[in-house]
């Protein structure tokens, strides 16, 4: 049989359709890749929704170039056993009920890999004698502090936040790991701890997937 046109000339012929199959294969497994780099991490970018801290204020840049995470308060638990503890009445802080003050509480936190950690914003509802206290620990392999930067709601009754002083730490999990470390300093249900707000700078390779550079490690594709 004749053929009056040629198939791939007008986009429907073997090679033609190889093609096509070659370049969604690879934008969907850079998409997955990127998909899956996510998922390891939390965060969103900065909207303005509260003030930023003093230490990041100062740069015109920081709404544009900061993101946080935010991490509730009742998501905690206690590094020892003994204290016991209840929820506010929603769920979103905790509070001590009985057991010793003296433990510590904490959470696990999750950023990129690469994230310059601004500051540490801790939210309490302190009505009490009491304090509550909020750290961003950074530990190294075998369990050891490395460096943590905290503070507390001393002097500051009612609803209401405090800030650290600027961290500037670069997340390294080849190192270290991280978390939140908490304490309620009285058995007291009007002294709560109610969460944190992380604010980082993600790295710029966060945005990159392979065609701005040219990498092609991440590419792969199967062609029937």
């Amino acid at each position: 049989m004749l053929r009056t046109r040629d198939p791939d000339a007008v986009g429907t012929g073997r090679l033609a359709r190889r093609a096509l199959v070659f370049a969604l294969g690879a934008l969907l497994c850079v998409s997955g890749a990127i998909a899956q780099d996510a998922a390891f991490w939390q965060g969103q970018p900065y909207r303005g929704d509260e003030p930023l801290p003093a230490a990041l204020a100062t740069d015109a840049e920081a709404p544009l170039a900061v993101w946080s995470l935010r991490i509730t308060g009742s998501t905690v638990r206690p590094r020892d056993s003994g204290p016991t503890q209840s929820a506010s009445g929603q769920g979103g802080c905790i509070y001590l009920t009985g057991g010793s003050a003296a433990v510590w509480w904490n959470t696990p936190v999750y950023l990129p890999q690469g994230a310059n950690v601004g500051t540490l914003r801790v939210f309490y509802n302190d009505a009490g004698a009491g304090n509550v206290q909020g750290y961003f620990t950074v530990y190294d392999l075998y369990g050891a502090i490395f460096a943590e930067w905290g503070i507390g709601s001393s002097g500051t009754p009612g609803q209401g936040y405090v800030d650290t002083a600027a961290i500037n730490h670069v997340v390294n999990y080849d190192s270290y790991s991280y978390v939140i470390n908490a304490r309620m300093t009285t058995v007291d249900p009007a002294v709560q701890f109610c969460g944190v707000r992380i604010f980082f700078e993600p790295p710029a390779e966060i945005f990159i997937d392979g065609f701005e550079t040219g990498n092609t490690s991440r590419w792969s594709s199967v062609i029937p």
